[in-house]
């Protein structure tokens, strides 16, 4: 089963861009960006130096974010996403705080709030395994938001204490989680001239 989102565009998107290039118009571009969290500062560890909480992503070209990807800590971590413009991606509804990362894929939904001691972090590869669950290819979700020119994506992260038997004891360690962001970016529709209608590129 292929699990990624095909591209499908609508009437509008065809009056600028085809899905590859070619002589009249110019080719939807694929691009990934991520942002990375960790609740402890790890110096030796390229990327983790400092305590990440947040993380932004602003595209130049009109877009559409057609997948999520996820890895490290699922079940420790609350995510918010949100625009520039306060457009909420993940709004907090009548819950105690944002949705939980593990709740937001398929699969088991299990979590810190719910768990005892540590849990086992998903890594990227080929196969992901969570809990008792296994897929060939990442954990996604496809939510297809449209992103104006120079829109700001928003990510804040929150994560959650595991219980342990001995309530005494804090729970310590570093918890991560990697959000892959991947875009299909729009040339020509960014109102900068880039290419015009029909024309291809300048």
């Amino acid at each position: 089963m292929f699990v990624w989102p095909a591209l499908e565009l609508t009437e509008y998107e065809k009056k600028y861009v085809r899905t590859y290039k070619d002589g009249k118009f110019p080719g939807v571009l694929r691009r990934a960006y991520e942002v990375t969290f960790n609740t402890v500062a790890d110096p030796l560890t390229p990327g983790l130096e400092s305590i990440k909480r947040s993380g932004r992503i602003q595209i130049a070209r009109r877009s559409r974010v057609f997948a999520l990807t996820f890895a490290g800590n699922l079940g420790s971590w609350r995510l918010q996403i949100e625009t520039a413009s306060g457009e909420q991606m993940t709004p907090k509804g009548i819950s105690d705080g944002y949705p939980i990362v593990s709740s937001m894929l398929a699969g088991s939904s299990w979590n810190a709030l719910a768990a005892i001691g540590a849990q086992p972090a998903v890594t990227v590869g080929g196969v992901s395994s969570f809990i008792g669950s296994y897929q060939n290819g990442p954990m996604l979700i496809d939510p297809n938001w449209e992103l104006s020119p120079n829109e700001t994506l928003m990510f804040n992260g929150e994560a959650i204490d595991n219980q342990l038997v001995d309530v005494g004891q804090p729970a310590v360690g570093q918890k991560v989680l990697s959000i892959g962001v991947h875009v299909w970016e729009f040339p020509g529709m960014d109102g900068r001239s880039e290419t015009a209608p029909g024309l291809g590129c300048k």
